[in-house]
């Protein structure tokens, strides 16, 4: 009973689907947002100081002014950069590695195409070897 409940979450619930030009469209609108999320940080991060940070720097951190928060956010974008190269890169990598063979992408096929060729010709040469 458990084998056969197992099977029918595979088959229906965890089964993915491949739809044509939904990963163009993703690809595509995140290459074309990556050059706008600057702005709209920017903007973002004003409005933030001037309706929350702000009136609280004013009376207890008056040295934290529009400008010099505004100067701490690269320091907080590098610390983030960093986070993700080392944490979460390797992840998504490996994830679409896997996504990647188990569902069929012409790379794994090609490779698996080719370890099967050089199989064939080690053992050939171990044949031309032997004689």
């Amino acid at each position: 009973m458990i084998k056969k409940s197992a099977s029918l979450m595979r088959r229906f619930i965890l089964k993915q689907y491949m739809v044509r030009y939904i990963g163009a469209a993703q690809t595509t609108l995140g290459i074309a947002f990556f050059y706008l999320s600057p702005i709209s940080f920017v903007m973002l991060a004003v409005t933030t100081y001037k309706v929350a940070i702000g009136p609280w720097a004013a009376t207890h951190a008056p040295w934290l002014t529009l400008w010099v928060f505004l100067g701490m956010l690269p320091a907080f974008l590098v610390l983030g950069l960093v986070l993700v190269f080392k944490f979460v890169l390797a992840s998504v990598y490996g994830f679409g590695n896997v996504q990647g063979y188990t569902h069929g992408s012409p790379i794994a096929a090609d490779l698996q195409d080719i370890i099967a060729r050089l199989k064939r010709i080690e053992g050939e040469t171990k044949e031309i070897k032997v004689e």
